[in-house]
């Protein structure tokens, strides 16, 4: 039985302009390290980026990631490890639009890889700047990459995701789990 998953991914459409991107990078004096899902087809290959390296297949990212002075991701739990840490996020959510996100009455929306967070009452949007488009991404790498840097609230906001720092979390997961699937 295949289903959508079982098919290969394209985690960035063809629309997303990565030579303004570039530019960008070029301008901040950064350089981007793009990590395909294993699943990617690469097809970005074509480009010749100076600022930009697309990985692709099983490479490990999580080693380097110490040393990033930002993360752009999507709907990867990588966010999540993240967020115990100070790294600036960015969710570049380019297949999405800010009211999908922002539909507080439900606790997920569709975008065409899957479910995605929203916020509800007692769970905030992960604390992270959010990109729609390229224009938006791009300005937002100019703001995360000042040195006065400091977003607001994400202390406040990444304690909500991790209440728990007892033995009883994987527990409390198969719990929730079982919840959600006797329904």
């Amino acid at each position: 039985m295949s289903g959508k998953w079982d098919s290969p991914l394209d985690s960035l459409p063809n629309e997303v302009n990565l030579e303004l991107i570039d530019e960008v990078l070029a301008d901040i004096d950064a350089k981007l390290i793009i990590k395909l899902h294993p699943r990617d087809r690469y097809y970005l290959a074509e480009h010749n980026l100076d600022n930009i390296t697309i990985i692709e297949g099983d490479f490990d990212i999580y080693p380097y990631l110490k040393s990033a002075d930002a993360v752009i991701s999507d709907y990867s739990a990588i966010i999540f490890d993240l967020l115990q840490t100070n790294t600036p996020l960015i969710r570049f959510l380019f297949d999405m639009s800010p009211d999908q996100l922002h539909a507080t009455s439900r606790e997920t929306s569709q975008s065409y890889r899957g479910p995605v967070l929203t916020e509800s009452e007692d769970k905030p949007i992960i604390p992270c700047e959010i990109a729609f488009d390229v224009q938006e991404l791009t300005q937002i790498m100019r703001l995360v990459s000042r040195s006065d840097y400091s977003p607001d609230d994400r202390a406040q906001k990444r304690d909500i995701y991790f209440r728990y720092s007892d033995a009883e979390c994987s527990e409390r997961a198969i719990k929730a789990i079982d919840k959600i699937l006797l329904k």
